[in-house]
């Protein structure tokens, strides 16, 4: 029987996390930073007294310990680079092996690898009803992005009231790796965590993605990037994600009977699932996407490019017309006398599709208007995301965008102001539909933060709740309170958000769907 290297990782974490018994604490919350904690500090917490000796002579002979190291050997590598950071004064493979000592009925002498996956599994099936943050809180840069997370975190609670047995411990990961693994060592070995959230930074989803897999602990990412989601069943992307937004958009286009849309979007990696999910969503309603074109943010010869090609006004693409065309302003040219210039004979637009899908800034959208009307159209529908949304896309009002719709998943932020503790930018008003982009962001974020804590308090509420049923379920949770009323996770373990479709007129947003 072979054991493999993630269940090895597992099973050290899991044995040296029961060497040290939960500490009650009347906390619930630790809101602000602590000390890091040491790798001394961390030595002397889990062995008290003198770690020379660490209780052998009393717990197991030294003997015993020797031929568990020798079967723990047997069964597969160590993962050094984990226990670079969580060394102490003891060798951690003598510690993990008096842990297998002391639960394994059977001497070592005698025990198998099959007495050392049953004590493993007992552990795993333990739910401490304790529920680890990571937040570079201190990071350069990203102190702000925490301090929005943690309102949504302080909302959730206040909201909450009794929190019953479930305690949640925050810890700054200081934005470096080395802060993010000290954290870490933290809630494992301190705290006895059962359930982590972080990711904010792509470098601390890798790693905490990577660590949640091997120690087998459900991980709410607070990222946006999806391969964290990879073969990693414990992984659940806490974010708004691109396939609620263009399911409502793909909807409200098939409602209006288009049939047939162009995509236009930037050079830029941010955007690219934007675009997949939206063809997907338009295929699954039978909408054809004629044309899928890309250009270079700012750059005209590019956007002009795309433009001319879904308006169908580039000579190749009408050649026959464009000779007849050429040939007429040649003849008018001649007649009174003047050169021909090329550049101003253009073809009359004939698009063949009913809309374009424009997953870009506000202030893009209007210098594509611009360039759609140099190409002859007037008037055309734009289908965009929650980049439109800002002031300056209707002010001043451009009858050009009558038609055209995008989607978010926020709806008034009127209410999301007041309740994520914003209440001066709330009481000046003119908060339902605009705010400036720095509000804006909190809200994303404090939203963020907040459907985890009340996940988490939802899923660690019951004792008796084994970690292995975790899975199952958040995939069958249900939020309902005055924000979500949704399922929280798509299968695919995806998180669910509402979304909003919004349409343009007259200087005012005035919502098409919501769902």
């Amino acid at each position: 029987m072979s054991v493999s290297r993630p269940f090895c990782c597992a099973l050290f974490f899991i044995c040296l996390l029961s060497m040290k018994s939960c500490r009650e604490e009347s906390l619930l919350l630790r809101m602000e930073a602590e000390e890091p904690l040491s790798l001394d500090d961390l030595s002397s917490e889990m062995y008290p007294g003198n770690p020379g000796e660490i209780g052998w002579k009393e717990e197991a002979d030294p003997d015993r310990v020797s031929q568990c190291v020798a079967l723990l050997r047997r069964i597969g590598p160590w993962p050094a680079r984990l226990r670079k950071w969580l060394r102490s004064s003891v060798s951690a493979e003598a510690s993990l092996a008096l842990k297998v000592s002391q639960l394994t009925t059977a001497r070592c002498s005698g025990a198998d690898h099959a007495d050392v996956l049953k004590t493993a599994s007992s552990w795993l099936e333990k739910n401490t009803q304790v529920v680890g943050v990571l937040l570079p809180s201190s990071g350069e840069g990203s102190g702000g992005f925490s301090a929005s997370v943690l309102a949504g975190v302080r909302t959730a609670l206040a909201e909450s009231g009794d929190t019953g047995a479930v305690r949640l411990r925050i810890r700054d990961t200081r934005g470096t790796q080395e802060g993010m693994m000290e954290a870490l060592a933290d809630l494992v070995f301190r705290e006895g965590v059962t359930l982590l959230a972080g990711g904010l930074p792509e470098s601390e989803a890798e790693q905490l993605s990577l660590w949640s897999r091997r120690l087998r602990l459900p991980l709410l990412l607070m990222n946006r990037h999806e391969r964290f989601l990879a073969d990693n069943p414990y992984v659940f992307q806490l974010y708004p994600g691109a396939r609620d937004l263009t399911e409502a958009l793909a909807a409200v286009a098939h409602q209006r009977g288009f049939r047939n849309i162009a995509v236009l979007h930037p050079q830029r990696d941010s955007t690219e699932l934007t675009v997949k999910a939206f063809i997907r969503s338009c295929q699954r309603l039978g909408i054809r996407i004629s044309q899928t074109l890309s250009y270079l943010p700012g750059d005209f010869a590019s956007m002009n490019q795309a433009v001319a090609s879904v308006s169908r006004t580039l000579p190749a693409q009408r050649p026959g017309e464009y000779r007849r065309l050429l040939d007429q302003a040649r003849h008018k040219a001649e007649a009174v006398g003047q050169e021909l210039d090329h550049e101003r004979v253009l073809l009359s637009p004939d698009p063949l599709v009913d809309a374009v899908f424009l997953p870009d800034h506000f202030r893009s959208v209007r210098y594509f208007i611009k360039l759609f009307r140099y190409h002859g159209l007037t008037h055309f529908p734009l289908i965009g995301t929650q980049e439109w949304r800002s002031g300056e896309l209707i002010e001043p009002w451009d009858p050009f965008l009558k038609d055209s719709f995008f989607s978010d998943f926020v709806g008034s932020y009127q209410p999301l102001l007041e309740k994520f503790r914003q209440e001066e930018a709330a009481a000046s008003g003119g908060a339902e539909n605009f705010v400036e982009p720095a509000r804006a962001a909190h809200i994303d974020l404090s939203l963020i933060g907040y459907r985890a804590c009340q996940i988490a308090l939802e899923l660690l509420k019951n004792p008796f709740l084994k970690r292995e049923d975790m899975f199952h379920k958040l995939l069958r949770m249900q939020e309902d309170n005055d924000l979500f009323h949704v399922r929280s996770f798509h299968k695919d373990r995806k998180s669910r958000w509402p979304s909003y479709v919004f349409g343009l007129d007259q200087r005012q947003l005035f919502l098409i769907r919501k769902s």
